[in-house]
């Protein structure tokens, strides 16, 4: 919410200047990915020598923030900006979504493997911070998922899912909701379950599905309650629209 005010600010202080048409972007290609990635890594690893991950800081003095990741949250919403003036949704290339989804998909395995097999104090090392080459290898595996999942996912939701059900149609109008409030379930669950005595993988699947259904759930509700529905985005739409 935070960065949709900074950015309706933005657009109210470029409106006046503007005096010609909106510039848009074409999608990217690889080499600007891979651009994007170390720039990204390199980012993150400066920014994590003073502020580890798990670091919470006060941002404008009222709202807590973590700045070790604070250089993801803020470039992936500009190039969300960019991505919707550019059409990159439907414009980005099949084949090159597998690509990156790919790269994605192997990055993630080769982390959690790293994690089941490696030591807990290994562990800690890397995902700390600091000015360490260990702190700038994770920062880099960090940025490869989150390239290669941002670009893959994109692309295979846009194959598999672009289709019409009254399911996917409810679940789209409510997805904005279910990311404003999902952390509250999340939370809640957590909490909830800390003192049961299952294993963490059971915690997790519980939380995971409860969460999604609390969530989209809550996000649907809202629909019918005027002013939240405004402030979730779940306004019901004229069908024809």
């Amino acid at each position: 919410m935070l960065y949709s005010v900074g950015y309706v600010a933005w657009r109210h202080v470029a409106a006046r200047r503007a005096g010609g048409p909106r510039r848009t972007w074409s999608p990217p290609g690889h080499a600007a990915i891979v651009a994007f990635i170390i720039s990204l890594a390199l980012i993150s690893w400066i920014v994590r020598i003073w502020y580890p991950i798990d670091e919470w800081v006060p941002l404008f003095f009222f709202m807590a923030a973590e700045p070790a990741h604070l250089p993801q949250y803020v470039s992936l919403f500009g190039i969300g900006v960019v991505a919707s003036r550019g059409d990159w949704l439907r414009r980005l290339p099949t084949s090159f979504g597998v690509i990156w989804l790919a790269v994605g998909l192997v990055a993630s395995t080769g982390y959690y493997i790293v994690e089941m097999l490696g030591s807990d104090s290994a562990n800690a090392d890397v995902a700390t911070g600091g000015f360490t080459a260990r702190s700038a290898l994770y920062t880099t595996w960090e940025a490869l998922i989150c390239a290669g999942m941002v670009v893959g996912l994109v692309v295979v939701g846009r194959t598999v899912f672009r289709r019409s059900s009254r399911l996917l149609g409810a679940l789209a109008a409510a997805s904005y909701a279910a990311y404003i409030l999902h952390v509250t379930f999340v939370v809640g669950l957590q909490a909830g379950l800390e003192d049961v005595d299952l294993s963490a993988s059971v915690k997790f699947a519980v939380v995971a599905m409860l969460g999604v259904l609390l969530a989209f759930g809550a996000g649907h509700v809202s629909r019918r309650v005027p002013g939240l529905r405004t402030l979730l985005g779940t306004t019901p739409r004229d069908p024809e629209t």
